[in-house]
C-alpha cells in the first residue's frame, strides 16, 4: 500500500504526527502514535492495518533518519501549530471533590481468583494514590468469600505484583477473617425485619425479581427467620438464602430482595471448611467499607447500579456512607484478561502460564520488561472517564519507550544469515545484512572486527573498514532465544554495549527493546 491508496489526509496525518513523535522524542518517532492517531480519525482502516502497518513504518524510518531540526521544520510546514503545546489537565483524580482536612481512607478490593492483569492496575492507583494526595490510609482488601475460586498463590501474586508496581498498603485485609462480623450483622438485619431466609429455588427467586412479585417466603415472622438462619448456619438446612427486604418493584433491580448469604460448600484457601455459609459481594463489601471507615472508593461503573444498595445497607447497619466514583471499563485492544480463557490456555498447551508473553497479566508485562511507571501512565491517561473505549497497546508501548530510552544499553541480535570466516575468526552476519554482502567490499561488525568480504563465506582481515555491518564475531557473542510478545521464539547470536545482566533492559538494534530474562539459559524477553 502507497499513499495514494489511503483516503484523503491520511498520508499527510501519518507523516505530521510521526514527525511531532519524533520533536517530542528527541529524534525518534515511534509508530504507535502514528497507529492511534490514523485509527482516531480513519476508524475504517482499522481492518486494513495489516496493509497500512508496513506504509507507516517506512514512514517512521525515514522520519528517524532525520535531523531533529529537519523533523521541526518539516512538521511546521504541514502545521505551523502543531509544536503548539497545551497544558490541559491531565490529573486522573480532577473530579475528585474532598474538602481541606476531610479524613480519607480508600480500599482496593480484588478477588485472589487469577493472577492480576492491568485492568487491576486502574483501580488499584486511583485509589492509592487518592489516599496518598490527602495523607490518608490505603488498605489492599481481599475479597475472598467465594471457597470455590480462590486460591492461596492468587492471595501472594497480587502482594507481589502490586508492590512491583510501587503500591504501599497500609494495612492488608482478608473478608474471610470477618466472618463473625458477616454473621453478627446478618442476623441483626433479620432481627430488625430488614432480611429473611428464603427456602424457595433460585429460579423462582429470579423469576420473582423478573415478575417484581413477592416470594411467599418474604412473609416469614422475624421468630421463623431466626430460627432458620440459626439452622442454615448450623448446616442443618440448605438450598436457602438470605435475602434484603428491599423492593421488588423497585425500577434499578440490584434492589429488589438482593442475597446477602449463600451456601458455598468447599474448602477454603484460608479457612478451610469451618465454614459453608458465605456473604455475597455486596453484603460483605458494605460491611467491611463501614468496619474499616472507608471514606472514598474509585472502581469501575460496571458496579454502578450496586451503588444505591451500598448505601441503603449502609445506612442499615448505621455505617457512615462511602463515596463512590466511576470510571469506565479498562480495555485493551486485543488482551487476553479472562481468568476461564487464561486456564483453557493454560490447561490446553497454548499458554505456558500466566506469565506467557501473550497476556496482560501484570506477571506477563514484568517479565517483557514493560516498567511499573508506564503502566501507571498508561492505565490513568483516560482518569475516571466514563466513556467506554478499547485503549491501543501501542500508547502503553509508548509509555514504556519513554520509561527506558534513557537507561537501556544499545544491543544487536543476529539470526540466521551467514557465517564469514576470516582466517581463525567466525563472522555472524545477520540475515538481512547477509542479502547485501558485496565481494571485495570491506566491512566492521558490531564488535570492531573488519575484513574484506572474498565471496563464498570466506574473508581476509584488514585495518580499515568502508562500511558497518550488523555482524559479530564468534568470541565476543552468545547465542539467545529471544521470546516473542506472540509466543514464538527466535535464536541468534546477542552482543550488548554494557553489562549482560538479569532485569536489565536492552535496546536491539533494528528491533525494539527487551529484558534479560535470565543469564543463565540465555533468554530474552521481547517488549516493543
Amino acid at each position: 500500500m502507497d499513499a495514494d491508496d489511503l483516503p484523503d489526509g491520511a498520508a499527510e496525518l501519518i507523516e505530521k504526527v510521526a514527525l511531532k513523535n519524533a520533536v517530542e522524542h528527541g529524534g525518534e518517532a515511534q509508530a504507535g502514535p502514528v497507529v492511534s492517531a490514523l485509527l482516531g480519525d480513519h476508524p475504517g482502516l482499522k481492518q486494513d492495518m495489516g496493509d497500512v502497518k508496513p506504509f507507516i513504518d517506512d514512514v517512521v524510518d525515514e522520519v528517524n533518519a532525520m535531523s531533529v531540526d529537519e523533523q521541526r521544520e518539516d512538521v511546521l510546514a504541514i502545521d505551523p501549530d502543531a509544536l503548539e503545546t497545551e497544558d490541559p489537565n491531565t490529573d486522573p483524580l480532577k473530579e475528585v471533590d474532598i474538602g481541606e482536612g476531610e479524613d480519607v481512607v480508600t480500599a482496593f478490593p480484588p478477588a485472589p481468583e487469577k493472577y492480576p492483569h492491568i485492568g487491576h492496575a486502574k483501580a488499584l492507583f486511583l485509589n492509592y494514590l487518592l489516599a496518598d494526595r490527602y495523607d490518608g490510609e490505603f488498605i489492599l482488601r481481599f475479597e475472598d468469600s467465594n471457597p470455590l475460586s480462590v486460591e492461596s498463590e492468587y492471595y501472594d501474586a497480587m502482594i507481589e505484583d502490586f508492590e512491583w508496581l510501587g503500591v504501599e498498603f497500609d494495612d492488608v485485609v482478608y473478608a474471610s477473617d470477618h466472618m463473625q462480623l458477616f454473621y453478627k450483622q446478618c442476623r441483626e438485619l433479620i432481627e430488625s425485619g430488614d432480611a429473611y431466609v428464603a427456602d424457595e429455588s433460585a429460579e423462582r427467586i429470579s423469576e420473582a425479581r423478573r415478575e417484581e412479585e413477592a416470594l411467599l417466603s418474604r412473609s416469614n415472622s422475624v421468630e421463623e427467620n431466626i430460627s432458620l438462619w440459626e439452622e442454615f448456619v448450623r448446616g442443618d438446612v440448605h438450598d436457602v438464602v438470605v435475602l434484603l427486604k428491599g423492593d421488588m418493584e423497585h425500577k434499578n433491580s440490584t434492589m429488589r430482595d438482593p442475597a446477602l448469604m449463600r451456601e458455598v460448600d468447599g474448602e477454603h484457601a484460608r479457612q478451610g471448611q469451618r465454614y459453608s455459609v458465605w456473604p455475597t459481594y455486596d453484603f460483605q463489601t458494605t460491611c467491611l467499607d463501614g468496619e474499616y471507615g472507608v471514606t472514598h472508593r474509585v472502581r469501575s461503573k460496571e458496579f454502578e447500579l450496586r451503588n444505591e444498595l451500598h448505601r441503603h445497607l449502609q445506612e442499615l447497619m448505621g455505617y457512615e456512607p462511602t463515596e463512590i466514583y466511576e470510571f469506565a471499563r479498562f480495555e485493551v485492544e486485543d488482551a487476553i484478561v479472562s481468568g476461564r480463557e487464561i486456564r483453557k490456555g493454560i490447561e490446553d498447551g497454548s499458554f505456558t502460564g500466566w506469565d506467557d508473553p501473550q497476556l496482560m497479566t501484570l506477571r506477563a508485562l514484568r517479565r517483557r520488561g514493560i516498567q511499573p511507571t508506564a503502566i501507571e501512565e498508561f492505565v490513568l491517561a483516560t482518569g475516571l472517564s466514563k466513556t467506554e473505549a478499547k485503549r491501543p497497546i501501542d500508547e502503553l508501548y509508548q509509555a514504556n519507550y519513554d520509561s527506558v530510552i534513557d537507561d537501556a544499553s544499545n544491543a544487536l541480535f543476529v539470526e540466521a544469515g551467514v557465517d564469514v570466516t576470516v582466517g581463525d575468526t567466525v563472522v555472524h552476519v545477520d540475515s538481512e545484512a547477509s542479502a547485501h554482502l558485496e565481494e571485495g567490499m570491506t566491512y566492521e561488525s558490531w564488535d570492531g572486527f573488519r575484513f574484506r568480504y572474498l565471496g563464498s563465506s570466506s574473508g581476509e582481515r584488514v585495518t580499515e573498514a568502508d562500511a558497518s555491518l550488523d555482524a559479530v564475531t564468534e568470541g565476543n557473542s552468545r547465542h539467545v532465544t529471544l521470546v516473542m510478545p506472540d509466543g514464538s521464539r527466535r535464536n541468534g547470536d546477542f552482543i550488548v554495549d554494557g553489562d549482560y545482566e538479569q532485569d536489565s533492559i536492552v535496546r536491539i538494534k533494528h528491533a525494539g527493546f527487551a529484558r534479560i530474562d535470565d543469564t543463565a539459559a540465555n533468554t530474552l524477553w521481547f517488549a516493543h
